[in-house]
């Protein structure tokens, strides 16, 4: 070779360098720019919480849920690949297959596996290809049909399934029977239900091997047709495609794909084989451009990386998620955390004791669905609120006798679209606030009353003093001294309603104190004597007038209250009879008895009658605090109070109270929570 030769060679050598070094150049550039690109797109995804991927949980073994309730098959491990490609998460949700398609529209899915159609156009866009699949027609062994046939034949196909459309539109005449899956399908053939099963060829040969009946059945040789399948994504998420074709790429080139094959099938079937000509082409010119082999390995070695950061921050972030879900967990009160799609991500147990649901069965709800379980009257101001974001806003929610407590707090300034939704039982603190408001009055009243008490005793003082005088006057006769008796007696009536009113609402404290409880009764008898006496009802008092207990008076005074008053209030007129009953059990325990012959009370209702806010009357006619107050106040004391009743019979409520200080009782004036004030 001479040296013009030589030199041509060099030249061409170096020409032949530096055009694949600009290509490796080009190349590495429009790399790092779609790189980029890719990943800003898959950012902006990863903040708004993970991708959802639903398909068919019944097409083994592309898809499917195994009896252990895991979602698995080939499908979902080329998701996985994916997710850990792309770096973020996505969850396989297994739906019924028209369910699954369903949700791709409604967004509550974002992606699915399916062959191109002009239907599934209208909302969804697809990916390159991920597998090729057939499908074909199984028939008994004993049958002769070929594809020719299927107009007069009765097939059984999956419902919602691509080979619906193609039979309709191939094969009119044909009868379709729809089933769940394939599965289903063959049991109907084997009974001869049917004449034809048309199925996808590996979900068909699975289930024919599960049930054992291979030796039953022939496949007609002739495919109804083989179509690559493509990932599914709603339009409003456009955007992803090129992350996930990049993604399906890499993972085709990294021969995972065969390894997804040797799992599920044992050997290397043509099942995944790609058609992307575009992929052949791209491999042609990296075989052609041999000195961009160190940009390959390059990338390689920064792929390699990729994945260990995207499984490293994988695993911190199923740690944070514990840590999440631990801390909910520990939380009284109950806590959704609602994405911007309005679906709760997080939970804990006290939220879905509300509901009635496990945890995990509110993972992907709908919020609205939540608030509309709770069954409170405000459901609609509490869904306003969220859709609105109003953070920092406070809800009461009356859901029937409980009361809860609806916040709305913001996640961060990462998550500002997500929300946080506690809820709290805060019954108990109602019902606390009402008491003390009713306290007040009533302390008011008392004092009201013995500041009129006080002014009233002055001119019955008068009116004594002068009708001493007259009675000793000796020119009034019989008719007059008789007039200046009546004064008396009801100077002296007055004075005992003042007495009674007085005794009644003296502020007392809470501690122990010897009653004479025959005296104590009739007091507060009396202070009931106007409704008794229009009513004209009959009330009995059997109590020995020695009797006596060492309690609280200001606990038995709200306890005999309430229990006259309830037993008022059931009983007719004029028919109406109430009886007090008092006796010992022992020298500790005070047996006391208030029975009336009034309405009674059913069964049903019993179970919620000591319940705050509980009350059969209508509304506007009382709290519901009256026996919630007995109760209470008889808990205190450390005794216990019962009910014997019957509709239309009356009630007799029965009352064990401790005789002296007991444990249940507090002498410092504090009182047990839940307790009426």
């Amino acid at each position: 070779m001479g040296n013009e030769e030589k030199r041509a060679a060099w030249k061409f050598v170096v020409i032949f360098i530096l055009i694949a070094a600009a290509g490796g150049i080009f190349y590495k550039g429009y790399s790092m720019y779609q790189e980029q690109t890719m990943r800003q797109i898959v950012s902006k995804y990863a903040e708004e919480g993970p991708l959802i991927y639903g398909a068919d949980d019944s097409a083994p073994p592309l898809r499917y849920v195994d009896r252990d309730g895991q979602y698995k098959g080939v499908v979902p491990d080329y998701i996985g690949l994916i997710s850990i490609e792309l770096g973020i998460d996505i969850r396989c949700v297994p739906y019924k297959w028209e369910d699954a398609l369903d949700a791709v529209k409604t967004g509550k899915s974002d992606m699915i596996d399916v062959f191109v159609n002009a239907d599934r156009s209208k909302y969804m866009v697809f990916t390159k290809p991920l597998y090729t699949l057939r499908t074909i027609m199984v028939t008994k062994r004993s049958r002769n049909y070929t594809l020719n046939d299927i107009d007069s034949l009765k097939v059984a196909t999956q419902r919602g399934d691509f080979a619906n459309g193609y039979l309709k539109e191939n094969y009119p005449n044909a009868k379709l029977v729809y089933v769940h899956d394939v599965g289903k399908a063959l049991d109907l053939l084997i009974d001869g239900k049917v004449d034809a099963v048309i199925g996808d060829e590996p979900v068909t040969q699975y289930y024919a091997a599960e049930l054992g009946i291979r030796d039953q059945i022939r496949t007609i040789n002739t495919a109804l047709y083989e179509e690559p399948v493509v990932i599914g994504v709603s339009k409003d998420k456009a955007d992803l495609v090129k992350p996930l074709n990049y993604a399906i790429d890499k993972i085709n080139r990294s021969g995972q794909p065969e390894k997804i094959q040797q799992l599920w099938f044992g050997i290397s079937t043509p099942l995944l084989k790609t058609r992307s000509t575009a992929t052949q082409i791209f491999r042609y010119l990296m075989v052609i451009l041999l000195l961009a082999a160190l940009a390959f390995g390059i990338k390689f070695i920064e792929n390699r990386l990729l994945r260990r950061q995207v499984r490293l921050r994988t695993r911190e972030l199923e740690d944070s998620r514990n840590e999440l879900a631990l801390m909910l967990n520990e939380m009284p009160e109950g806590v959704l955390v609602i994405d911007r799609k309005g679906l709760i991500q997080s939970t804990n147990a006290p939220a879905a004791s509300f509901v009635k649901l496990a945890p995990e069965e509110l993972q992907g709800m709908h919020y609205a669905d939540y608030v509309k379980r709770l069954g409170t009257e405000q459901t609609e101001q509490i869904i306003e609120a969220v859709e609105k974001h109003e953070t920092g806003t406070t809800l009461r929610a009356d859901r029937g006798r409980t009361i809860l407590e609806c916040k709305l707090l913001e996640l961060g300034t990462e998550r500002k679209k997500d929300l946080m939704m506690t809820i709290e039982d805060t019954t108990v603190d109602v019902v606390k606030n009402n008491q003390l408001l009713q306290s007040s009055k009533m302390i008011a009243v008392g004092q009201l009353a013995a500041g009129m008490a006080h002014q009233l005793r002055n001119p019955l003082g008068i009116i004594r003093t002068h009708s001493y005088l007259l009675s000793h006057n000796l020119s009034i006769d019989h008719r007059g001294q008789r007039s200046l008796r009546y004064i008396d007696e009801n100077v002296e009536r007055a004075s005992s309603i003042i007495d009674n009113v007085m005794n009644f609402w003296r502020i007392a404290d809470t501690s122990i104190s010897e009653i004479s409880l025959k005296e104590f009764i009739d007091s507060i008898v009396v202070l009931n004597a106007d409704e008794i006496r229009k009513k004209e009802l009959t009330v009995d008092v059997d109590c020995d007038r020695n009797l006596s207990v060492r309690s609280s008076q200001e606990s038995l005074k709200h306890i005999l209250m309430n229990l006259i008053q309830n037993a008022i209030e059931a009983v007719g007129e004029k028919t109406g009879r109430i009886t007090i009953r008092t006796r010992r059990e022992d020298d500790h325990i005070l047996l006391l008895d208030c029975e009336d012959n009034g309405c009674g009370i059913s069964k049903e209702e019993q179970e919620f009658l000591y319940n705050p806010f509980f009350t059969t009357k209508p509304p506007g006619e009382g709290t519901g605090l009256g026996l919630y107050i007995v109760y209470s106040e008889i808990e205190r004391l450390g005794g216990e109070i019962s009910l014997e009743s019957a509709v239309g019979r009356g009630s007799v409520f029965h009352l064990r109270i401790p005789d002296g200080e007991s444990p249940g009782q507090n002498t410092c004036g504090d009182r047990k929570e839940g307790a009426a004030v």
